[in-house]
């Protein structure tokens, strides 16, 4: 009895624990690029004045890492999800951007939403990453290539594209 119940909680265990076999292929992409996000939050200190804190993911999609959806698995590369993002490298400061990967076996419109389903985070501008809008703050969100051309994004249905950055900030201001 205690052989088979230490067989079955092994197989669990490794079946909970390693990516699923098809996001472990080793073909060449039909995507692959990034997109920057940069996850903000201010702050006011004693004497009024503004700062911000950037809130930055500790990854996801990786093996190891957080990976709380499944749904296009078998889309992924190199035993990773097809939409990711690696962990931030030690000793290195901060830029102020994460990168979001996009390295996925079929063309598809993958969106902010996906990133956030398998990092395991809410989006939206009452809630993202599970900080709710209160005290006259609420989160926004900036799209474009540059800061001159950035738009008002579209959450959790934003397509990730090529070329394109992502600002999400709680304040009470919106995007600068």
């Amino acid at each position: 009895m205690v052989p088979i119940l230490v067989l079955a909680l092994s197989v669990v265990a490794y079946v909970a624990l390693v990516p699923p076999a098809l996001s472990c292929q080793n073909t060449t992409p039909a995507m692959n690029y990034s997109v920057q996000i940069s996850i903000q939050y201010a702050t006011t200190n004693s004497t009024g004045g503004r700062g911000i804190q950037f809130v930055i993911p500790k990854g996801a999609g990786e093996a190891g890492l957080a990976w709380n959806s499944h749904t296009f698995d078998a889309n992924g590369l190199d035993c990773r999800y097809p939409v990711y993002m690696d962990p931030p490298n030690p000793g290195q400061p901060y830029s102020g951007f994460s990168q979001i990967w996009v390295v996925s076996t079929i063309y598809h419109n993958y969106t902010l939403g996906d990133f956030f389903s398998v990092w395991g985070m809410s989006i939206g501008q009452n809630d993202t990453i599970n900080i709710q809008s209160a005290h006259g703050n609420q989160w926004s969100m900036c799209v474009g290539p540059s800061q001159s051309t950035q738009r008002p994004g579209l959450w959790g249905q934003e397509p990730l594209v090529d070329g394109n950055s992502i600002t999400l900030l709680y304040d009470n201001i919106g995007c600068i």
